[in-house]
């Protein structure tokens, strides 16, 4: 099934509008105020692994997940995501 607006545009039934590039993963972990979840999208050219924090985990907690290049958003809903030298490299988005 396909969602569409009125104007004809694609939607998801994941995110509810915002999009957004992640940045500073560099340098520091990035999260949401008041550690809202997310969803992850990798539009880069190689699947990466990333440190995340996932609801139900503790603060400060955090497990190794593949994502994928994928036009689709991932299954993990996520709330935090450690630190990762190697992001200037990576092409992720975030979603809610």
């Amino acid at each position: 099934m396909r969602n569409l607006t009125r104007t004809g545009e694609m939607t998801s039934l994941q995110v509810g509008g915002v999009i957004k590039p992640i940045t500073n993963l560099a340098t520091e972990n990035f999260s949401l105020r008041g550690k809202q979840s997310f969803l992850i999208k990798n539009d880069g050219s190689e699947e990466v692994t990333l440190e995340v924090n996932l609801p139900g985990m503790e603060a400060g907690e955090f497990t190794s997940t593949k994502f994928p290049v994928s036009p689709r958003w991932s299954p993990e809903i996520v709330r935090e995501i450690k630190v990762n030298a190697s992001a200037g490299d990576m092409d992720l988005k975030y979603g809610f």
